[in-house]
């Protein structure tokens, strides 16, 4: 007989072997109990989860002939029926792949052959996988037959991407969902069949195939096929890393403790040791992605422990390393790593990128480690802000830009001169700023005005011989008044004297900030790390408008 494989040999038979589904097989057991089969199911999940393994199970058991299904809903695997299921030389159970028969003249062919009777069995089962893959046609031809098909015929859609099914397919069946199993199970199945194989390896290594098989047991039975054909029957846990890809599980313990100790150096030297043994850079950062997210569980409350699919072994070198680190930073840690891998999926350099979250996350230890330092730091921030609003809130007693005044009540306060990329002038008194509002000429009342225009009028109809306290004033108005109008070569002169003295208060007031930002380093480096990218909201310039 030639040889089968373990994923072959291995598969469940019966329910009692199916692992990890036991909503599933307790539901399909109680119908088969009570007689209660349904005439269309719809099993969907992840890959080798045992869609199509319940299928046959569920065909078998609905026409096994060895015992009474009512009084016990297991399959015997003895009689001619579930014998001819399980070497697939049943006429009864018809399995198509729509992948290869997604157009409507096979579901017709289909459709035709469901009026025919059982040969042997006393129902037809049609198990059609990768369900999804039927074009809408052929889902319409499907859409009556499934709805009422003949009392002998029962049919098992399988999918592995249950949205793409018809909302009018879904509707007409019973749906299951398939689960990728715990690691406990998988790797308590894998010592069933190494103890039967004969196979010697540690817990160790059974934690790792289990890892690599991410819940799916199929894919767990093939890398134990894989690594038996490669290494033999005897598997150390250093030769099933060198195989796999993984690099030594010391290595990557080495490289944790050094991002977590911000060893930048020391780290890159083990990744480029990770590299030259031949590990694959995309397996070793979604190992450290696995361990950072075990070990923030652990940071977070030591009960989640249980959470961890490792062996015992890894498990308490976890316990004892989550003391030394916060959840917080961890958390920092995992967003840099799952970063890093989408951007090596989308644009390759592996490597190159590795290196770079080696470096970011060695740097979290300069971050701020706490919610209560974030909180000191924002009262620092708002009574520093406090002080420069105001410092920088004094009011000119008129606008100059249209003479409105701006004492008393509705007065708009003039803004202070800003620099073109947004930062506020110094107001310290001999400013360019102060020395405007000095110079600021206040214009006269408008009754005054008034009052002078008629004793002007007055003055008239009088001969112009009397000169009145009103024609006094508006002389002396005008005189201040043509005094205070500098010719253009004044004004000129003034305007570039005035543009200097702003130029150098915006200097001024750039080493003071600088200097400002250097005393937060040195006092606060974890918060000027965090907060130096900060955005500020810009003033506008008086006079400006917001489209400006």
């Amino acid at each position: 007989m030639s040889y089968e494989v373990l994923a072959r040999k291995w598969r469940p038979q019966t329910f009692a072997d199916v692992v990890g589904q036991a909503h599933i097989i307790t539901t399909l057991q109680n119908q088969i109990g009570t007689d209660r089969v349904g005439h269309a199911y719809l099993f969907w999940g992840p890959r080798g989860t045992g869609k199509t393994t319940v299928a046959r199970i569920l065909a078998k058991a609905v026409n096994c002939t060895g015992h009474d299904p009512l009084a016990n809903p297991e399959p015997c695997n003895q009689c001619a029926n579930c014998q001819g299921i399980s070497t697939g030389r049943s006429f009864d159970v018809i399995e198509m792949d729509a992948a290869s028969n997604r157009g409507i003249d096979p579901i017709r062919e289909l459709r035709e052959n469901t009026q025919l009777t059982p040969a042997t069995c006393r129902f037809k089962i049609y198990i059609i996988d990768e369900a999804h893959m039927l074009t809408p046609e052929a889902f319409n031809a499907l859409l009556k037959t499934l709805e009422e098909p003949p009392a002998h015929v029962i049919f098992v859609l399988a999918t592995t991407e249950h949205h793409k099914v018809p909302l009018a397919i879904v509707s007409r069946c019973q749906g299951f969902d398939f689960r990728f199993m715990d690691q406990d199970l998988v790797v308590d199945r894998l010592r069933q069949i190494c103890q039967t194989e004969e196979i010697e390896v540690t817990d160790d290594g059974l934690a790792l195939i289990s890892h690599q098989s991410e819940g799916c047991l199929r894919d767990a039975t093939n890398i134990l096929e894989r690594l038996t054909a490669s290494i033999g029957k005897q598997l150390p846990v250093v030769e099933i890393n060198q195989v796999l890809g993984l690099g030594s599980s010391q290595l990557i313990e080495d490289l944790s403790e050094l991002i977590l100790a911000g060893n930048v150096a020391d780290a890159i030297q083990t990744l480029a040791d990770l590299s030259r043994v031949g590990t694959d850079l995309i397996q070793c950062l979604q190992q450290l992605i696995a361990y950072f997210s075990d070990l923030r569980r652990v940071a977070i409350d030591s009960k989640l422990s249980s959470l961890i699919q490792a062996s015992p072994t890894e498990v308490e070198r976890i316990l004892a390393q989550a003391g030394q680190v916060s959840a917080q930073r961890l958390s920092r840690i995992l967003r840099i790593l799952i970063q890093t891998h989408s951007e090596i999926k989308k644009n390759g350099y592996a490597q190159l990128l590795l290196e770079s979250a080696l470096v970011e996350a060695c740097a979290t230890t300069q971050s701020i480690r706490s919610l209560a330092e974030i909180t000191d730091l924002l009262k620092e921030l708002k009574e520093l802000e406090k002080k420069v609003d105001q410092r920088g809130s004094t009011r000119l007693p008129t606008n100059p830009i249209n003479n409105e005044t701006l004492n008393g009540e509705g007065a708009t306060p003039m803004q202070p001169p800003v620099t073109t990329d947004g930062r506020i002038l110094s107001d310290s008194p001999n400013s360019a700023y102060m020395r405007m509002e000095a110079e600021t000429v206040v214009p006269p009342n408008q009754s005054d005005v008034q009052d002078s225009s008629l004793d002007r009028e007055k003055g008239k109809l009088d001969g112009g011989a009397v000169e009145t306290d009103s024609d006094r004033s508006s002389t002396d108005e005008n005189q201040l008044e043509a005094k205070a109008v500098p010719t253009n070569q004044e004004d000129t002169s003034d305007s570039i004297a005035k543009n200097g003295h702003l130029a150098s208060e915006a200097v001024a007031f750039d080493s003071i900030w600088r200097q400002m930002l250097d005393d937060l380093q040195v006092h606060k480096r974890s918060a000027y790390e965090l907060l130096k990218n900060a955005d500020f909201i810009q003033i506008n310039p008086v006079g400006s408008t917001q489209a400006d």
